[in-house]
């Protein structure tokens, strides 16, 4: 069997492995799975903490430059907390790939806000897109962290995922009626 049997692959020696698509190749160490998950997480509800403000709104222009600036400041701010808290073994290069995630949660919130200038996608519309975007994206934060550790994801992981996603909504609506 081979693999686009669906059966296992052989690697260039020639030896079986079972590897899923959503696997990784190596798994991430422990600590660095760990800082990788936080900054998905902590990179979601802030995101999705600076679109709320804008459903209502119709300038996409000032709602992309605050997720711009929420994701670049985030990332930063993470990398440097990451590299003080360290104990000066991980190269500050590891630290803002680990950081990568928050950066990449700002993409489809910014494409779609971007593509609400340029067509007939309506800002709210897009808005409200990026929003389920998001909450889909923390709901799927067991699977990620499966992936991650090079884990199977298992129906529970993905179950928890809903109460996940809660818990990010119900402390995204603190921040937004603290700071807001």
């Amino acid at each position: 069997m081979s693999k686009a049997d669906g059966g296992p692959a052989t690697t260039d020696r020639g030896e079986f492995h079972d590897r899923r698509w959503y696997q990784r190749r190596t798994p991430l160490e422990s600590h660095e799975a760990s800082r990788r998950l936080s900054a998905y997480v902590y990179g979601n509800i802030l995101i999705l903490a600076a679109l709320v403000p804008f459903q209502e709104e119709i300038d996409a222009r000032h709602a992309m430059v605050v997720v711009i600036g929420t994701a670049l400041c985030t990332f930063i701010a993470h990398a440097f907390s990451e590299f003080l808290a360290g104990d000066g073994s991980v190269h500050p290069r590891a630290l803002i790939r680990e950081s990568m995630p928050i950066l990449t949660t700002a993409l489809v919130p910014l494409l779609l806000l971007w593509l609400s200038q340029i067509t007939r996608l309506e800002m709210p519309r897009a808005v409200l897109i990026a929003e389920i975007v998001i909450i889909l994206r923390i709901a799927s934060t067991g699977m990620v962290a499966a992936r991650l550790r090079n884990e199977k994801s298992r129906v529970l992981v993905l179950l928890s995922g809903v109460v996940v996603a809660a818990i990010a909504f119900g402390i995204v609506l603190l921040k937004v009626a603290l700071t807001h």
